[in-house]
C-alpha cells in the first residue's frame, strides 16, 4: 500500500481558520509560517487566500515573467550568475513549495471532515 502524497506533513503550524482568512489576515500567516519573502509572492499576484493561491501551479512562476513592475519583487528572490542566468533563491523556492503542500495538506483535512 502507498502512502498518501501529503501524509508525512504536519499542518499545525498553520491556523485552524486558515480556509477562512483573506487578504492581510491571509498574508500574515503566511508571513508566520513562510516568511517574508513567501508572504510576498501571494500578496503580489493578489492571491487573497488559500483557493486562489492553491489555484496557481506554481507560487513562483510569476518571478519568471518579464516586466518592470516585478523588478522590486525579483530583487529580494533571485540572483544573476556570472554567467547571466537567473536562478531562483533556493531557500524561497523550497519554502514556497513547502507552503503549498501545507495548504493542500491542510484544504484535505478538512475535507475529510465535512
Amino acid at each position: 500500500m502507498s502512502t498518501p502524497k501529503y501524509s508525512q506533513i504536519d499542518t499545525k503550524a498553520l491556523p485552524s481558520n486558515i480556509m477562512d482568512l483573506r487578504d492581510d489576515a491571509f498574508y500574515d500567516s503566511i508571513r508566520q509560517v513562510s516568511g517574508k519573502r513567501v508572504a510576498e509572492l501571494p500578496a503580489f499576484q493578489e492571491c487573497n487566500g488559500v483557493d486562489s493561491f492553491l489555484g496557481c501551479k506554481d507560487g513562483t512562476a510569476i518571478l519568471q515573467l518579464k516586466s518592470d513592475q516585478l523588478n522590486d519583487l525579483k530583487k529580494h528572490s533571485r540572483v544573476t550568475l556570472t554567467d547571466g542566468t537567473i536562478a531562483l533563491l533556493p531557500g524561497l523556492e523550497s519554502s514556497a513549495n513547502n507552503l503549498m503542500k501545507l495548504l493542500k495538506k491542510k484544504r484535505e483535512e478538512i475535507n475529510k471532515q465535512v
